[in-house]
């Protein structure tokens, strides 16, 4: 760039690939963590494209501390709300992906790395075009957003962990969030916590559960689920 030339994508890409996949490792900084600017850089997000494609690379998301108090501010202001509502409104700052919207210095970059991740789509023909790209990087939205949700679980299971006089809420919202993941085991684990931590026959106890009927269910365990629930309405 300092000299004023240009590298032909093709070279450029093959020596991107080669090296993401050399050092084996890749460090995702998440900041802000509800709205990460490398998300909205095309070469950004080719390179975590990469990170999830290559068996040879690792990817890790990581945020600055700054970042981690506002994530566990909000954890904490969820668990305020109704805890449906509360992990509804955490799953949809992540859920803003938009791999087509991003952008890249040079136009001519930014063409070349949308024909990789959407073959065969004819960026020109607006608005069938947009249309088009809009599906074919639906797939790669959903790849970065499902990393994403398996950070956002982690990182909030390690907070709830580490709390032990925390609101009992977070650990319901924490279980709510790998229910609806399928992560069953770890839902009940979260949970049998709760309902260790509460006192017996409490509302947080009823809410706990609740929350363990509503995993039951989705592990078709229909006779476990409607004990848990036949429990909770006895306390309410």
């Amino acid at each position: 760039l300092e000299k004023g030339l240009t590298v032909p994508f093709e070279v450029f890409r093959d020596t991107f690939r080669d090296r993401v996949r050399a050092i084996g490792n890749v460090l995702a900084l998440l900041t802000p963590w509800d709205n990460p600017g490398n998300l909205k850089r095309l070469w950004c997000v080719f390179e975590l494209h990469y990170a999830i494609h290559e068996p040879e690379c690792d990817l890790h998301l990581i945020l600055p501390d700054r970042d981690f108090e506002s994530f566990r501010v909000e954890l904490a202001q969820a668990s305020d709300k109704t805890v449906l509502g509360g992990v509804a409104s955490l799953w949809g700052t992540l859920g803003n992906v938009r791999v087509q919207d991003a952008t890249a210095s040079f136009e001519q970059d930014r063409t070349n790395i949308l024909q990789i991740l959407a073959p065969g789509v004819d960026f020109t023909d607006a608005p069938a075009g947009d249309l088009a790209l809009a599906r074919a990087c639906r797939p790669h939205n959903s790849e970065i957003q499902k990393q994403l949700q398996e950070w956002l679980v982690t990182t909030a299971l390690d907070q709830v962990r580490s709390s032990t006089d925390g609101p009992h809420a977070s650990r319901f919202a924490v279980a709510w969030m790998f229910t609806s993941m399928g992560k069953y085991e770890e839902a009940m684990e979260v949970l049998g916590q709760a309902s260790r931590a509460v006192e017996h026959g409490s509302k947080e106890h009823a809410t706990a559960l609740f929350y363990i009927g509503q995993c039951r269910r989705r592990q078709g365990m229909l006779h476990d689920a409607i004990c848990a629930y036949q429990q909770a309405r006895e306390i309410f």
